[in-house]
């Protein structure tokens, strides 16, 4: 096997993470994603030739100091959106909500604690009211109650919903500290025809992302950034405790 060769790259793949060190943690995709890079930052210290009065540098010490992986993700689903806001994620089932009560009057909105999936009724009094003479539903889950209606009034009255509520999925922003995590990327290489390039890094911290554009012209994308740890599970001379990577041969 020559110890170098032609390596063009332009890379795809799918990135992979789970929780570092937690038992039967499963692995979770994080789907499309446009970017995973590497980068680190170093000091240095410079020891100063004194013996020219031109100066210079008589010798030199590099150390890394921290080394940062960033990923671009492009979907959105509960998972991501928990590692990149150190949130909870879960999926709830629809559930029957029997008479909530709001106060409405004409030209008012009403939106109700959970995500309607289907309205039952909505009443002033025991005066069950009518969509599209007295409210509206919108396409968000809002109820427009109307200034056409002849059953309420420009003053504030006690309104009644029951509806069942939609299954939803379900994010709980900043309620967890920041977790560890194992990532792979199992990439390929495009410029040599789909050849294997993986990377291993054995743990991984990431901040949280800087912002999440919820309304915008163009795909929404999460940036998170994260910081390679070492591992104390690695060992052996020239193994790196921070990441691996593997290249196939083409």
């Amino acid at each position: 096997m020559a110890d170098t060769f032609y390596y063009p790259y332009i890379g795809s793949g799918y990135i992979y993470v789970k929780e570092a060190g937690k038992e039967g943690a499963e692995w979770k995709v994080l789907a499309n994603c446009s970017k995973l890079s590497f980068s680190s930052s170093e000091d240095s210290k410079k020891l100063t030739d004194f013996r020219n009065p031109g100066g210079g540098t008589y010798a030199e010490v590099r150390k890394i100091t921290a080394i940062e992986i960033n990923i671009t993700m492009h979907d959105l689903n509960t998972h991501n959106l928990g590692l990149a806001l150190y949130g909870s994620s879960e999926e709830t089932e629809g559930a029957e909500i029997t008479d909530e009560k709001f106060k409405g009057k004409k030209g008012s909105i009403i939106i109700p604690n959970k995500s309607i999936g289907s309205l039952t009724s909505l009443k002033l009094g025991e005066d069950a009211l009518v969509e599209g003479t007295d409210y509206e539903m919108e396409g968000s889950g809002v109820i427009k109650l109307l200034d056409s209606s002849t059953k309420l009034t420009d003053e504030e009255q006690e309104l009644s919903i029951s509806y069942k509520s939609a299954p939803i999925s379900v994010v709980e922003a900043f309620v967890n500290a920041g977790k560890e995590y194992e990532l792979r990327f199992m990439g390929m290489n495009e410029a040599t025809g789909g050849t294997k390039l993986n990377i291993t890094v054995y743990r991984v911290k990431f901040g949280a992302a800087q912002s999440v554009d919820f309304i915008g012209e163009d795909f929404a994308a999460l940036d998170v950034t994260g910081s390679s740890l070492p591992s104390d599970k690695v060992f052996g001379v020239g193994k790196s405790k921070y990441y691996r990577i593997e290249i196939a041969q083409p």
